[in-house]
């Protein structure tokens, strides 16, 4: 495995950690995402340009918020806020593994070639459930 290689899959077990890492140490209410310093709480603005412009939640409104939840092992908070949250959580933490097994397992080209097929089946299924759950949260059904 060459340098640059190596340093892609330390950059991504690095930032696959951190987003764990941050979601167990963030905490959520119903609407934002706050940051506690001592007695202090700082709510993050929302960034999220469709809802900016139009009012709306997008697909992926509320992912971090779920992520947060998750990070808390509120489930049923996490679900509440984006439907995507749990296999997006789940997918952060099985690249957190791909990359450090590609990273110091260097001889598993067959292993290799599987993880990337599955990397890249399970990031479309998860954006599937997103959208799916974002036309759930706009349809509503008697």
């Amino acid at each position: 495995m060459n340098r640059e290689t190596r340093k892609k899959h330390a950059l991504a077990a690095a930032l696959c950690a951190a987003v764990l890492v941050l979601s167990s140490l963030l905490s959520v209410n119903e609407n934002a995402v706050t940051i506690k310093l001592g007695t202090r709480e700082i709510s993050a603005p929302c960034i999220c340009p469709f809802k900016i412009v139009t009012g709306l939640d997008c697909p992926v409104c509320g992912l971090t918020r779920s992520f947060v939840a998750l990070g808390h092992l509120d489930f049923r908070s996490a679900w509440r806020f984006n439907k995507g949250g749990l296999p997006g959580y789940l997918f952060v933490i099985f690249q957190l593994f791909r990359s450090l097994f590609l990273l110091f397992r260097e001889r598993a080209p067959a292993v290799r070639e599987r993880l990337r097929t599955w990397s890249f089946y399970y990031a479309y299924a998860i954006g599937a459930i997103c959208v799916a759950g974002w036309l759930f949260h706009f349809i509503k059904i008697p």
